[in-house]
């Protein structure tokens, strides 16, 4: 991020006007203002290591615009060093260490945290990372000369009070979930809604299970069975055994398989409602005398190959 805040302007008539003013400034002119003193310099988030996503520290960066006058050009005996400062509880002005945050220009670190200002420059990209150490709230830091380059007193006058500051900066250190945690948890909570939602409601409605209890199979001689359908979504009869999925049973429901080498063609039973259900035989081996089977009542599937019959009954 960066953008142009305000100018350091000098552009008195005299060289006490301009004293003053370099030391009372106000910075204007490179950005929109909202607050003449304060300027939001930038936000920051924080966020501990996650699996392979490390946080690389944000440079929050700022352009500051000078205007010196000719007075001021003239009269400045060495550049001008402006320092970072914060408040202490008692009010005092005190340097921000470069333990809690370090300014950067063109990339390099200022020892101290000071920036110096030559009467020829018009602007300057400065740079501030946080370090871990800093607190996680909103700061409220103020640039201040540390060397006044002789323009601190006029005539044996102080024009400049110890703990007066050009502008109080505002920025803003936030810690935060990692990016990646919080995607894979904002992935998994919509997952696991999904399951949710699939198992109490959508499962039931796309895969409908037997609310009978119980499908009797008789003949032919001596061939006799009583297969459970309760909760069970199919009944399949089958000469050959077959393997469900462990995922199909879970997401899908459970298959109930009848395998015996008389059914040379698949037979299969669904659920309709809690009385009856719907019998689909193969239609070039088997015929029936009801599509849909209801309770406590004889049904017969005949085998058209082999003239065969058996006898159903659900209850």
């Amino acid at each position: 991020m960066s953008s142009k805040v305000d100018s350091f302007k000098l552009k008195g008539k005299s060289l006490s006007w301009a004293a003053m003013v370099v030391f009372a400034i106000i910075l204007t002119g490179c950005q929109p203002k909202h607050d003449e003193y304060s300027v939001l310099w930038g936000k920051t988030d924080t966020y501990d290591k996650f699996l392979w996503k490390e946080q690389i520290p944000d440079t929050l960066k700022q352009t500051l615009c000078f205007d010196f006058n000719d007075d001021a050009r003239q009269y400045l005996s060495s550049p001008l060093r402006i320092g970072v400062f914060k408040k202490t509880e008692h009010g005092h002005l005190t340097p921000v260490p470069t333990s809690e945050a370090q300014l950067f220009v063109d990339g390099k670190a200022l020892e101290n945290n000071i920036l110096t200002v030559q009467p020829t420059e018009s602007e300057k990209e400065v740079g501030v990372v946080f370090s871990p150490n800093a607190e996680n709230k909103m700061h409220y830091w103020y640039l201040k000369p540390v060397d006044t380059a002789g323009l601190d007193r006029i005539n044996d006058q102080a024009q400049y009070g110890a703990d007066d500051a050009l502008m109080e900066i505002k920025l803003r250190k936030r810690h935060v979930m990692n990016p990646l945690a919080e995607g894979l948890l904002w992935f998994g909570m919509i997952v696991g809604a999904a399951l949710v939602l699939w198992f109490l409601i959508l499962k039931r409605m796309f895969f409908p299970v037997f609310r009978v209890t119980r499908l009797q199979l008789t003949g032919p001689e001596p061939y006799m069975s009583l297969l459970k359908l309760k909760n069970y979504r199919l009944c399949i009869l089958s000469a050959h055994p077959e393997k469900q999925s462990a995922l199909n049973r879970l997401f899908c429901g459970e298959i109930k398989y009848e395998v015996n080498p008389m059914w040379t063609a698949p037979v299969v039973f669904e659920p309709r409602d809690k009385k009856s259900i719907r019998v689909r035989p193969d239609k070039n081996t088997y015929s029936t005398d009801a599509r849909i089977m209801k309770t406590n009542a004889d049904y017969v599937l005949v085998n058209e190959l082999s003239k065969t019959k058996t006898n159903m009954r659900i209850s």
